[in-house]
């Protein structure tokens, strides 16, 4: 079960990779194997999360995953701009008693992008009150055999479908 903390900032990460509501066009990256590192980092306490996974993309998994970012119940997204391969958004999700206010943004190159959100919890939510994240893509070439478009390949060298 994916946890509240972790649903809106990957709103962010899906902003990578394709189109919004608002006719944003997201510049299309390289379809293949990417690179993914990720550091996360929580207040109070600077609680940190690193991990680096692969991915295997294609432009409709991309615009699937966007496109389901955009339906997350309570979300709203209050303002987005993309302007020279370089994506803002501030982002706003109420979910029971928490309203989580989330801003990204993104640049994006062909064979790399570069994401940093900021999230805010109101009222704390299980103890963290901010989490901001980095994440980082590069792109690697094609995708092995035994992955497809969506499959992730976690750090112990499983592959996850």
């Amino acid at each position: 079960m994916i946890r509240i903390q972790r649903l809106v900032p990957a709103m962010a990460l899906c902003a990578l990779v394709a189109g919004s509501a608002q006719a944003i066009t997201m510049p299309e990256v390289r379809e293949g194997l990417w690179e993914r590192h990720w550091v996360s980092t929580s207040l109070p306490g600077a609680e940190r999360t690193d991990t680096t996974t692969q991915v295997c993309r294609s432009h409709a998994e991309s615009q699937a995953a966007w496109d389901a970012s955009r339906k997350l119940p309570g979300c709203s997204f209050i303002k987005e701009e993309l302007a020279g391969g370089n994506y803002t958004a501030q982002i706003r999700c109420v979910i029971g008693n928490v309203t989580l206010n989330e801003n990204a943004s993104s640049t994006f190159r062909d064979t790399s992008t570069h994401t940093e959100t900021h999230v805010r919890y109101t009222p704390a939510f299980y103890g963290k009150t901010e989490e901001t994240e980095i994440v980082d893509f590069k792109y690697l070439g094609s995708c092995p055999a035994n992955m497809k478009p969506g499959d992730m390949k976690l750090p112990d060298g499983s592959i996850r479908h």
